[in-house]
């Protein structure tokens, strides 16, 4: 008898594991609208399924059938908006929430290690963090900036004599007016700028999935970018508008949502703000964060891909600059 109810609560945790597993992965895919509804049924299907096993193993993994149940329920819920709109595309429910629920989901399931794939990412994503704060440190450290002026956040825009400050990309076509959309400077950004590329570009190559390394300020600076990112100036806007990425300012929703990511009432905080004015939001930018922050956004392109980007808190000498970002396909 002993010996068939450990059988037992071997069989069910291995099915609530498979379950599980299973289930992050279609997670990932759900940010597709054109077939959000197969794959939430079957999401909602796993949930279902984990939670009835859990609830057959021992006491020890009560926690883990609750928050699947908490999944079960978010899901359930999201399939029935989904169903909606499938029938009716002015329908409230968009792809906009559904990317959103599956940031939910992800925080909800990012408690526990199931051996997803977004969690090797969100792994690495901490390790970039932790070298580029050590490049930053050091830099500090030397003198070479304060951790005041990293922490500033004043941009200037880079045109004029500026422009020669440059050492990313070839700028020697670059108009004495400057570059549209408009790159910024800091005072320190040239200090910081090959460095901080080459660990990005490190972190790129880890798995061909990966599309995107960065690591914004609090409002959307990206002051280096990778290699890829940074190719000669050409001087036509069709492309440099797009290729070239480095010294933007990208400061819409998505975006400044990850760059802020673990801050509550981020969105109260106006665009391109200073650090006193985060506070006089009420928002500290250095406030204590739980040691697993992560954001995972989705999106559907027009390709079919679904794209993620998965963000973690960034912090120097435990003061927050911003976050990194790194930006995937999902399989």
């Amino acid at each position: 008898m002993i010996d068939g109810a450990v059988r037992r609560v071997q069989q069910s945790r291995q099915v609530a594991e498979d379950s599980a597993a299973a289930l992050a992965l279609l997670v990932g895919h759900s940010g597709e609208v054109a077939s959000s509804q197969g794959n939430l049924a079957e999401i909602s299907r796993l949930a279902t399924r984990s939670t009835d096993e859990m609830n057959s193993v021992a006491a020890a993994n009560e926690q883990i059938a609750t928050t699947l149940d908490q999944v079960a329920s978010r899901v359930n819920r999201l399939f029935e908006s989904s169903r909606a709109m499938a029938e009716n595309v002015e329908a409230a429910a968009t792809s906009e929430e559904i990317g959103l629920a599956t940031a939910e989901i992800h925080h909800i399931l990012g408690k526990y290690r199931l051996g997803t794939f977004t969690e090797q990412v969100r792994d690495w994503a901490m390790a970039c963090a932790d070298e580029i704060s050590a490049v930053m440190e050091k830099a500090i450290d030397d003198r070479k900036l304060s951790l005041e002026q990293l922490l500033e956040m004043r941009y200037q825009e880079i045109k004029g004599p500026m422009i020669q400050r440059i050492r990313l990309f070839d700028v020697r076509k670059v108009p004495q007016e400057g570059f549209s959309p408009p790159k910024y400077a800091t005072s320190w950004d040239h200090i910081l700028d090959l460095p901080v590329r080459t660990v990005l570009d490190k972190y790129l190559s880890r798995d061909r999935r990966l599309n995107n390394v960065c690591v914004p300020d609090l409002n959307g600076y990206n002051f280096t970018h990778l290699t890829k990112y940074c190719p000669s100036h050409t001087g036509d806007p069709r492309i440099d508008g797009v290729q070239n990425r480095a010294k933007w300012i990208t400061d819409y929703p998505v975006v400044l949502g990850a760059a802020r990511v673990g801050l509550k009432r981020w969105d109260k905080v106006p665009k391109r703000a200073t650090r006193s004015q985060f506070l006089a939001a009420g928002v500290d930018p250095d406030q204590k964060l739980p040691p697993v922050t992560f954001l995972l956004q989705t999106q559907a392109r027009d390709t079919g891909d679904t794209v993620c980007d998965l963000a973690v808190p960034f912090f120097v000498k435990g003061k927050r600059y911003g976050a990194v970002r790194i930006g995937f396909l999902a399989e």
